[in-house]
């Protein structure tokens, strides 16, 4: 449970990053929604990222 907290405070700091840098650089053909759009995908990656990392843990575990 405590690896759960700690993965979701990193990917919600992770996104408020990317919005933040989205929002300063205050470009007119990037909205609200498109941020929210490239937030999703690399949230999607960084995701499976961390999941190739548990199958290495795992992996590592058994042998």
């Amino acid at each position: 449970m405590l690896t759960d907290e700690i993965t979701s405070q990193t990917k919600t700091s992770y996104l408020n990053k990317l919005i933040r840098i989205g929002c300063t650089k205050k470009l007119k053909s990037r909205t609200r929604s498109n941020i929210a759009h490239v937030a999703n995908v690399r949230k999607i990656a960084f995701n499976s990222r961390e999941q190739k990392n548990q199958l290495k843990i795992t992996f590592f575990k058994k042998s």
